[in-house]
């Protein structure tokens, strides 16, 4: 390859076949085998420690943030994350515990990148914190109808900083793939669609074929369809009392999907109001519940526990995921289609702009 081509393709932004090699390597002493989890991007791997001894081998086409997840065997409940932006070389991890895990220096991330992702935390964190604290005071038994008005709206208030901050670090590093990674994390709740086209042309072209921005350029393009007033996304699949479900049969009817997991305690806080709603309008409009990340039996235990009795549809994938067909990106989401199958709304987290919008949309 001439000099001048392995140029040219940089500048479009062309894999050249380089990549940058990562190692991670650990040590956890623990009485038994701990399973290793290492994500980045969209790919999961996985060892078993032996003697608490632990490595990963990572081609790395630009820096990603890598998470790092220690087990024990059997009981993923009982884990630890470590999470750090890794460029190339090596990374060393040494703890003499499970607990000690959680905060021991990790070797080898002072980094750029690693530096460029720690000033985005620092100012980012801090807001969701205040903002976890709104949402979780919201869901008190004890508090009124309008502190729990005021209290979503002041979590809604520190959502839109927390997207300023985002789209401020984002706008100051469009020449690097922390800038992507923000971009691509903390940026997808926009919803103005021209507003992320207008970022995303900011970016170096050579960091355009990263998957981050890969993602991104998917996202935009998915949103230009699940706009108000386009069709809502057909889909089928199988209920959890062995059902065939096809969106397309309830054209003529109000439906309200409703994004959701067991896992997600929002999600589960807010089904008293959930149940109450479909109590209220279940003669009118067709609820469908769709799991997302979620296990089979963990599913059904919820199901059962809550006594959720409309339609209820696990995403396990196989055929498609709904979650990436409807561009889920928060639980619980809940979208609202119209009679003609167009989307009327679509409202993340769990508030009171969706039955606000539902009532307005459906007269009792």
């Amino acid at each position: 390859m001439t000099k001048a081509i392995f140029i040219l393709l940089l500048v479009l932004g062309v894999s050249t076949g380089f990549t940058q090699n990562l190692v991670i390597k650990g040590n956890i002493k623990s009485r038994e085998a701990l399973k290793i989890y290492v994500s980045y991007f969209d790919k999961v791997d996985s060892v078993t420690t032996k003697n608490g001894i632990f490595k990963f081998s990572l081609d790395l086409p630009t820096a990603a943030l890598v998470r790092v997840v220690a087990a024990e065997a059997g009981n993923m409940r009982k884990n630890a994350t470590r999470s750090f932006f890794a460029d190339n070389g090596l990374i060393q991890i040494k703890a003499t515990s499970l607990e000690d895990y959680r905060n021991v220096p990790i070797a080898g991330i002072d980094t750029l990148s690693q530096g460029k992702y720690n000033a985005f935390t620092a100012r980012f964190n801090p807001l969701v914190k205040v903002a976890r604290t709104y949402i979780d005071k919201s869901y008190d038994s004890g508090r009124t109808e309008p502190e729990k008005r005021l209290l979503n709206d002041l979590y809604d208030n520190i959502n839109q900083i927390e997207d300023e901050v985002a789209k401020k670090f984002v706008l100051e590093n469009t020449d690097n793939a922390v800038g992507a990674y923000v971009f691509y994390r903390y940026l997808q709740q926009e919803k103005n669609v021209d507003n992320l086209e207008s970022i995303y042309k900011l970016f170096d072209p050579s960091l355009y074929p990263s998957t981050y921005l890969v993602r991104m350029r998917e996202k935009i393009d998915h949103m230009k369809k699940l706009v108000p007033g386009q069709p809502a996304p057909l889909f089928s699949s199988i209920t959890s009392d062995n059902q065939s479900f096809h969106l397309d049969q309830l054209i003529g009817k109000y439906v309200v999907l409703d994004f959701w997991g067991s896992w997600c305690e929002p999600c589960l806080k807010g089904l008293p109001k959930m149940k109450a709603y479909y109590a209220k309008y279940k003669n009118s409009v067709k609820f469908v519940s769709i799991a997302c990340n979620d296990e089979n039996a963990s599913w059904r235990n919820a199901i059962k526990n809550n006594d959720l009795r409309w339609i209820q549809i696990l995403n396990d994938v196989k055929a498609q995921d709904l979650s990436k067909l409807y561009n889920i990106l928060a639980f619980p989401t809940k979208i609202i289609i119209g009679k003609k199958g167009e989307l009327l709304g679509i409202y993340k987290g769990e508030n009171e702009a969706f039955y606000t919008a539902l009532d307005k949309f459906i007269k009792p």
